[in-house]
């Protein structure tokens, strides 16, 4: 445990950077323990590479002389701030890539690597080394051999084997992210919508681990079933997408994922029976997982609200295609959005369809009229994506022809007949009009057996619907481009509060400074001690004397003083001994 404990400091900062806010690691995915011991075995040896790396920085940015350690301090501080003004002007420019963040890595580590070859050098030329390496040889020539000048070689291979360093790692990970699927947290591109809707629904033994695992690993999905399920289910059907050449990494997004990515959001859902499905389902993402039970004071046939912390999802009753055209007219001549009292939506879901064919006869002037309703709802489709709200088309899902419980809805509404008024909607332009298509045939044909009424499905089906929608959301409102910024806006700051860490630092300063562990209230004994100087920075010899003596040390606290030759051996002991001879040579 005392050899955990010293890395104790750093095993904290790496696991708030990489597993803080709903983050995770995954390096074996579908195996979770062996990913946990992986995890552990890479924060842990990075852990060690930190505290090594960061005590010699400190001795040779500290010093013991008080004089250069300010300077040294001052300059320090003046760098992290020029770092910290570099990284504001980048996001502000919209230039954080991978690429700009790797030059900056490596001009600042090679900038970092000359200050210390030169603080360093500086301190060796003098030291008492070069006089005992003379008296060691014997002779002037022996040394001014040892401590020749080094050649261009020697001075340039540190830095290109850095920068060789960074790229080779860099590109290693990006490989291996984009082979293996183990960067979960990547945005997916635009280019990934003509492959999102090819999924497919594969069969899931409940109970076992191994079909869990095997799932994980072959489709980057996780089971949407609790192990309090398991009695019930002994196996069931789950959404997936199969491993293609497409480059896009489809996965099944978590509930905590969805609620940030949704945070601070306006959706609004506007169609029939089966958006609202959709809606219910987004709800239960969001935290209400009684959404679309059988609720008796909820209206069928009527608006609903849904409010999530600063998320808010509406949805807009609407059965037929010239209902969803009056709605969409509804948004936009709103006197809301018209003078900014109430921001647009930030995605809008329409759908309709399906029940257009029951209501329609089958003569051509309803056809005519059925075809002059879809033109209309392309172009305030088009309207939507010119105002710049990102819009999504579902298509109809798949009608269970024999389940249709009327002789009327199976003349009118079967399957042949709703994928005709599909090739309606694709031919009038619909389709090409909104920003992504939700193709509703996608997720339910293999399912059409478990359609109840011939048109509405189970939760489950919905939820694979959703699954869609969420993986689409990557380009629909964060977009490829913006996404670091964006998801760097829309961190919940937990664990990191600018305020807070400015008054830590401070308590710090005033701790080391002030040689008082109280924060300075123990300058406050003062005031009730009469002529008695009894402030910590006047004790703090005192204090230490004792310890001094009981450990049998010939020197006192007061003129305690690590010498020269002691800090260069330690030195020496970190960095090296060969390398630092070669390197500080020069400076001889």
């Amino acid at each position: 445990f005392s050899w955990i404990g010293k890395y104790s400091l750093e095993i904290y900062l790496l696991q708030n950077h990489t597993l803080a806010n709903g983050r995770h690691l995954v390096l074996i995915r579908g195996f979770p323990r062996c990913n946990f011991i992986a995890v552990v075995v890479v924060i842990v040896l990075v852990a060690r590479i930190l505290y090594q790396s960061t005590t010699i920085i400190r001795q040779i940015l500290f010093p013991n002389d008080g004089i250069r350690c300010v300077q040294q301090f001052t300059a320090l501080t003046l760098g992290i701030m020029g770092l910290y003004v570099l990284a504001m002007v980048l996001i502000w420019a919209d230039m954080i890539t991978v690429g700009t963040l790797s030059t900056v890595t490596v001009v600042s580590g090679i900038l970092l690597y000359q200050t210390v070859i030169d603080i360093t050098g500086e301190d060796f030329s003098t030291s008492e080394r070069p006089k005992r390496l003379q008296s060691s040889k014997g002779s002037a020539g022996s040394i001014d051999e040892k401590l020749r000048p080094e050649s261009s070689a020697a001075k340039l291979s540190p830095p290109i084997i850095g920068t060789l360093s960074v790229f080779i790692v860099g590109l290693t990970w990006h490989t291996w992210a984009v082979s293996s699927g183990t960067s979960p947290n990547s945005p997916l591109g635009m280019a990934c919508g003509a492959f999102v809707n090819d999924g497919i629904w594969i069969p899931v033994q409940v109970c076992s681990a191994f079909e869990k695992a095997r799932i994980q690993i072959e489709y980057k999905s996780t089971s949407f079933y609790a192990p309090a399920e398991c009695g019930e289910l002994s196996e069931s059907n789950q959404w997936a997408w199969p491993k293609t050449s497409s480059g896009c990494s489809f996965r099944y997004r978590s509930d905590i994922e969805v609620q940030r990515k949704l945070e601070g959001r306006r959706v609004m859902f506007i169609g029939d029976t089966s958006v609202r499905s959709l809606f219910f389902s987004i709800c239960r993402f969001m935290g209400d997982l009684d959404a679309g039970g059988l609720d008796s004071s909820l209206q069928s046939h009527s608006d609903s609200l849904r409010k999530f912390g600063t998320t808010t999802i509406e949805f807009k009753w609407a059965p037929l295609s010239i209902d969803v055209v009056t709605k969409i007219k509804n948004l936009k001549s709103t006197t809301a959005m018209l003078h900014g009292s109430k921001t647009p939506p930030d995605l809008v879901l329409v759908g309709a369809g399906v029940f257009d064919k029951l209501h329609l006869a089958l003569t051509d002037e309803d056809s005519q009229s059925e075809r002059d309703v879809v033109t209309r709802l392309t172009a305030e489709l088009r309207s939507l994506h010119q105002m710049d709200i990102p819009t999504v088309w579902f298509s109809p899902p798949t009608v269970n022809t024999r389940a249709l419980n009327s002789d009327e809805k199976r003349s009118q509404m079967n399957e042949e007949s709703i994928e005709d008024m599909r090739r309606v909607y694709a031919e009038l332009g619909v389709e090409s009009s909104v920003t992504f298509v939700l193709d509703g045939p996608s997720f339910t044909h293999e399912r059409v057996a478990d359609s109840f009424d011939g048109v509405h499905y189970p939760d489950d089906v919905y939820d694979a619907g959703s699954q869609i929608l969420f993986n689409a959301l990557d380009w629909l409102i964060d977009g490829p481009d913006n996404s670091f910024a964006s998801s760097y806006n829309e961190m919940p700051r937990i664990t990191g509060n600018p305020f807070l860490g400015m008054m830590m630092l401070c308590f710090a300063i005033i701790g080391l400074f002030f040689f008082d562990g109280y924060f300075g209230i123990s300058y406050l004994a003062q005031i009730f001690v009469g002529g008695n100087n009894v402030a910590p920075s006047e004790l703090y010899h005192d204090a230490l004397d004792p310890i001094f003596t009981r450990l049998k040390l010939n020197q006192s606290a007061k003129d305690w003083k690590i010498e020269s030759q002691d800090d260069d051996n330690e030195l020496r002991s970190l960095l090296g001994r060969s390398s630092t001879s070669s390197s500080l040579s020069r400076r001889r």
